[in-house]
């Protein structure tokens, strides 16, 4: 009998086969993983934006609020400075808490427009520091009331669900 050496035997081609498998395996795995880790990344990376731009929005439209402000724990409302109209005119201007099938959003509203600010989230809430009173002093209440003078400080903190720590900011208002 003779011997061909020019080919692999079954078992050969059946442990080789075995090997890329395992390894195709491995791979697969660990480009899942990477996939994984890219798209959390990616929604933690896009939730902080959004809670940047919430906080520009805030911070710039709060510079102008004049002593007419009315803050409550899910919402605020003051008039603003509008500078384009030099002659000291006002709009009124609110951001507030809204319910949906999705949770909750973060809504502004201005004279004939509304924006949304931030939307799916398991919680919002305000809260102001500051004296209504000038012979108190300052502390954080969840709610302000006054017609003569504006919280020092306004924070809102706001919850991405479960899986998230809330994220929170403060703005300081420019006192008039």
């Amino acid at each position: 009998m003779t011997r061909n050496d020019s080919g692999f035997t079954l078992l050969e081609a059946l442990v080789a086969t075995t090997l890329t498998a395992m390894l195709a395996a491995v791979l697969f795995g660990s480009v899942s993983i990477g996939a994984r880790v890219m798209d959390t990344s990616v929604k933690q990376t896009d939730a902080a934006t959004q809670v940047a731009m919430v906080q520009n929005f805030l911070r710039n439209h709060l510079a102008q609020a004049q002593p007419v402000f009315e803050g409550r724990r899910d919402s605020l409302a003051f008039r603003e400075r509008m500078p384009e109209l030099a002659s000291a005119g006002l709009k009124h201007m609110s951001v507030r808490a809204e319910r949906t099938r999705d949770g909750l959003r973060l809504i502004a509203t201005a004279p004939n427009h509304q924006s949304l600010l931030l939307e799916r989230l398991s919680s919002i809430e305000f809260a102001y520091f500051g004296t209504e009173q000038p012979a108190r002093a300052p502390s954080w209440r969840s709610e302000w009331h006054s017609q003569t003078t504006l919280p020092t400080l306004v924070r809102l903190r706001v919850g991405f669900g479960t899986d998230r720590t809330p994220q929170e900011f403060v703005v300081a208002l420019k006192l008039v």
